[in-house]
């Protein structure tokens, strides 16, 4: 099917609205993660409000919650920890059919974003008491991806390939050395990091 001029000229404005608009999200999430990592950093997060944080990066609190699902998320820049409905609908194609490449690829799409990890490391050590809420975040994208990958294998297979990617996402996002590139995208880099502890469970097993 052949498209007629108007239609290429539609399509291509579409596309380039879409690419405006994830580009404004993705300067709203950052300026709403710096602010709030700056002022818990400073106060601690007992002492700093969502209010306080929405008033500093000029977002409304609906706004907020459009990106993180508490103050402390915002601090140490976990965006997106709920798997929105299209990137859902994307993974239970499972057009890879790959099911740990798929689960890799999500994972990266949720958590993937400019944040300065010496940074958000520093802050967790200052304040200990983000530790908590990050676990527990954690936690619930752990079960989302467990009943998600169970759309699409057994769930004794969806637990295993949930656990060997999300023990894996440690490694990647605080990789600062050695052959991999920490600047690398964050699929890549824990596409690596599952092959490595792949490879290294296979070894343990011929041993």
């Amino acid at each position: 099917m052949t498209l007629s001029i108007h239609d290429a000229a539609v399509e291509s404005a579409s596309s380039e609205d879409s690419t405006l608009r994830e580009r404004k999200k993705r300067r709203t999430r950052q300026a709403i993660h710096e602010v709030a990592l700056r002022l818990v950093a400073e106060h601690g997060l007992a002492g700093v409000t969502i209010e306080a944080i929405c008033a500093e990066a000029d977002v409304s609190q609906r706004t907020f919650f459009n990106y993180y699902r508490s103050k402390s998320a915002a601090a140490v820049g976990l965006a997106g920890l709920h798997i929105g409905e299209d990137r859902q609908a994307q993974f239970l194609t499972g057009a890879k059919l790959d099911l740990i490449d798929d689960l890799c690829v999500l994972v990266a799409g949720a958590l993937d974003a400019p944040i300065d990890r010496r940074a958000v490391r520093e802050l967790v050590a200052l304040r200990p008491e983000l530790a908590p809420a990050f676990m527990h975040g954690m936690a619930e994208l752990h079960q989302e991806l467990v009943a998600l990958a169970q759309q699409r294998a057994d769930a004794r297979t969806a637990r295993l390939a949930v656990t060997l990617v999300m023990t894996s996402l440690g490694e990647s996002v605080h990789l600062e050395k050695g052959g991999e590139d920490p600047d690398a995208p964050l699929a890549e880099r824990l596409r690596s990091t599952v092959a490595a502890v792949a490879a290294m469970a296979q070894e343990y097993g011929r041993a």
